[in-house]
């Protein structure tokens, strides 16, 4: 796995909505403060938002599994 970006734990709630869609289970919501992976695809886009160079200062769902602590 490859570090694509820093970012703060905004939620771990599967309720918690994030671009019109709940989180589910496996999915938290991050805050990007910093993007290294320009290109990096969004694996839930929010509307124009489909990649994570779009998403810098954005709450976005992020895979947990991904996250590294």
């Amino acid at each position: 796995k490859h570090i694509v970006a820093r970012w703060l734990i905004v939620s771990k709630g599967p309720s918690k909505v994030v671009g019109g869609t709940k989180l589910g289970e496996g999915f938290w919501e991050v805050h990007i403060t910093k993007v290294l992976k320009p290109n990096q695809e969004l694996m839930r886009p929010i509307g124009r938002v489909k990649k994570l160079g779009d998403a810098l200062e954005m709450g976005i769902a992020w895979p947990s599994g991904d996250v590294c602590l």
